[in-house]
């Protein structure tokens, strides 16, 4: 790691705040802990087994983030309101967010995700045009500016691909899928399997968002985090079913299934939007990161295992 990145005047022994405790945010809390960094972790449901202290919180009530994150010098932002609800909610929990932090001098890392450059050819990086015009892309790229360039704070974005691994729910290799090949079943897929498709493993994302907040001269900018080699559906659940012993067959949902779902599902109605990111390529790159950083991805092969591991999956004994 160079070490204008790694030893900046951020220091990593003061107490950081982790808002949102989804998956990406559980495990911040857990890379923090893992490197002996003190850790407050808050959301607007108590959460149970974290192994740190947590708060009751609403981001989008300034005064709240103000009393939560007065004794923290770093924040990580991992939340976001479901995906259904996004256009409502996303802007009044980043804006109360950026309210309560004005002007504080802290470190703010966001968590974000792709949505931004919206339908393009050719591989996404950091410097790619930020092309969404849909109503997620174009709140995710408003709310990524938004922080970089808030009044005060020193900011950065880190950007994930799909990602997977313990703890997540919803994912192409979430619990739902996972369990349907473990057992046997089609496994419930959109679009195309055979479509090259960028994956984040979920710890990378995690030590991304910690590495960046640590580096003065990683801040001011966006980072994609690191992101696997591409990988199509059917060969990344084929890489599950070498662990699980399962063949992977599946259901898949096409344009006609996504346009006649989306009538009466909320969440494939949110989908519609991205739904061109499971029908063509969709490969991104993080090189950017691995040469400040000097980390890659975590191969597939392993992070496959620690993931079956995690959701205590056992072989189905089929080949």
């Amino acid at each position: 790691m160079p070490s204008d990145l790694s030893h900046g005047s951020n220091t990593l022994n003061n107490q950081q705040l982790v808002i949102g405790l989804g998956p990406l945010g559980r495990r911040v809390v857990e890379e923090l802990r893992t490197r002996g960094i003190p850790v407050v972790a808050a959301s607007r449901n108590r959460v149970e087994g974290l192994g740190a202290e947590w708060r009751q919180l609403d981001a989008s009530d300034a005064e709240q983030v103000r009393a939560v994150a007065a004794d923290c010098e770093v924040v990580h932002l991992c939340a976001a309101p479901p995906l259904t609800s996004w256009v409502e909610e996303f802007d009044a929990l980043v804006g109360g967010l950026l309210d309560g932090l004005r002007d504080s001098g802290k470190t703010l890392v966001f968590a974000s995700n792709l949505y931004a450059y919206g339908p393009q050819q050719g591989t996404l990086t950091e410097a790619s045009p930020e092309l969404a015009t849909g109503p997620k892309g174009a709140l995710r790229k408003r709310l990524d500016r938004r922080v970089l360039d808030a009044p005060g704070l020193r900011t950065a974005v880190v950007r994930g691909a799909s990602f997977y691994g313990p703890g997540v729910e919803t994912s192409m290799a979430g619990r739902s899928e996972l369990a349907a090949l473990a057992a046997g079943k089609p496994v419930p897929a959109l679009g195309s399997v055979d479509q090259p498709h960028t994956m984040t493993y979920i710890d990378d994302f995690a030590r991304a968002m910690v590495n960046v907040a640590s580096s003065d001269s990683a801040l001011g900018q966006v980072w994609h985090a690191p992101m696997q080699e591409p990988t199509t559906h059917r060969e990344l659940m084929t890489a599950f079913g070498e662990v699980l012993g399962a063949q992977p067959k599946f259901r898949i949902a096409g344009p006609a299934v996504m346009n006649l779902m989306s009538l009466f599902n909320p969440t494939m109605k949110a989908l519609k939007e991205t739904f061109y990111t499971y029908t063509s390529p969709h490969v991104a790159d993080s090189s950017k990161y691995a040469a400040a950083f000097g980390e890659a991805a975590t191969p597939l092969k392993e992070a496959v295992t620690l993931t079956v591991q995690s959701a205590g999956l056992a072989s189905s004994g089929r080949s």
